[in-house]
């Protein structure tokens, strides 16, 4: 600030904090070694944790998952793939096809159609 012809030297106000004040290099290197020493376990406790974690993860997600059989005679729907669409149906055209019933189980999920009207699908 400058008032008339004198100019004001501004003065340097320091502020520190409680860790600045309370820090000593003694105590610090001490609790660095014990951290460095407890790592290992730290370590090995994120593990179990970890592995705890993927075995709830898992277990919930096989409860849920389960494969379908079907059976000769049913009626199912097809799923038709990006590339079989019929361009003319755009993005909103259905998802799935049919009802087709099942004329053989050929094992592992897959199955031979029939259309209603009993022509077999390739």
């Amino acid at each position: 600030m400058v008032y008339g012809s004198e100019a004001m030297i501004p003065i340097k106000n320091e502020v520190t904090s409680h860790q600045k004040i309370t820090f000593n290099q003694d105590n610090n290197n001490e609790l660095l070694t014990i951290s460095l020493d407890l790592l290992e376990e730290a370590r090995d406790v994120a593990r179990m944790r970890l592995a705890v974690y993927q075995h709830r993860v898992a277990r919930y997600y096989n409860k849920r998952d389960h494969a379908q059989q079907y059976n000769v005679g049913n009626l199912v729907l097809h799923l038709i793939l990006p590339g079989f669409r019929m361009t003319s149906d755009g993005m909103l055209g259905p998802n799935w096809e049919g009802p087709f019933i099942i004329k053989e189980n050929l094992g592992n999920g897959a199955y031979h159609l029939a259309s209603m009207g009993g022509a077999i699908l390739p």
